[in-house]
């Protein structure tokens, strides 16, 4: 009741205080009826809503305590964070949670909430800009800064698909078919195909694997082949077919006719060994 009253008179750094010592008294029963829940979500939008009338809290440490707490919550916290900082005008920073957070988070959901957030963000910083630039006049100053901008949204729309598929891989790191997405994004960019094949081969639990594991490796095979190096292409296949569970047998001797080297036969070696 107090805490309300604080806040209808417009105290609310004696409000947020207030809070927060009965978020930190383990034995503290609300007389309104409101879970510890609730009231992180009443500090969190009294804190970032509110940067020049609440003084006695550093914001961010609260905030990132209420990340490690409220798992269900990690989505709105983050933008919380980053609110508080665009209120204060303190836009580098704001972006370097939005940031952080898209890199950071662990479900799908939470990842939509930070980037449609972090994209009108952009957005807003775009259109900020070029409201200053039709008011006082074009200048070279200004021009750099727009197409900074500018690239900086462009970049950031790209680069989508690329960290949800970090989320999806956080959430199971043994799922095949994203990492062979992975690979596909990095196309045109050898060395993080090669990396990413590298890192998954290195995650990924036979046992746990969703999606044909045989495929990756095939996958990582056909890349060097594709590349003309057929002497990686061969080692691939090599140390693949000693892989429980992973079946690459017709891969590799199809690899070994195309590849018509005097070395052939190994197709036939290889058949002959594992079936």
């Amino acid at each position: 009741i107090l805490i309300d009253y604080l806040i209808a008179v417009d105290n609310l750094d004696e409000a947020a205080l207030l809070l927060t010592k009965c978020l930190n008294d383990d034995d503290f029963q609300s007389k309104t009826g409101r879970s510890k829940h609730q009231m992180w979500q009443m500090l969190c939008q009294l804190l970032s809503e509110n940067p020049n009338k609440i003084h006695s809290i550093h914001v961010e440490p609260v905030i990132r305590q209420g990340l490690q707490r409220f798992t269900d919550m990690t989505g709105r916290l983050w933008i919380s964070l980053a609110d508080y900082y665009i209120r204060k005008h303190q836009f580098d920073k704001a972006r370097d949670i939005f940031e952080e957070a898209v890199k950071s988070v662990m479900t799908v959901r939470d990842f939509g909430q930070v980037f449609d957030i972090y994209s009108e963000f952009e957005e807003q910083m775009i259109t900020l800009k070029i409201e200053q630039r039709r008011k006082n006049g074009k200048s070279d100053e200004n021009e750099m800064d727009l197409q900074l901008r500018l690239r900086r949204f462009e970049r950031l729309i790209e680069r989508r698909p690329l960290l949800l598929n970090s989320v999806l891989l956080q959430q199971n790191p043994h799922n095949v078919n994203e990492w062979l997405k992975r690979a596909e994004l990095f196309k045109g960019k050898p060395r993080e195909v090669v990396n990413t094949f590298t890192e998954a081969i290195k995650t990924i639990d036979p046992k746990l694997a969703s999606g044909k594991l045989s495929q990756l490796w095939i996958e990582f095979a056909t890349f060097y082949e594709e590349n003309k190096q057929l002497r990686e292409s061969r080692s691939i296949f090599e140390k693949a077919v000693l892989v429980p569970y992973v079946k690459v047998c017709s891969g590799f001797s199809n690899f070994e006719i195309l590849d018509r080297s005097p070395l052939t036969l190994r197709a036939v070696v290889v058949l002959l060994k594992f079936f």
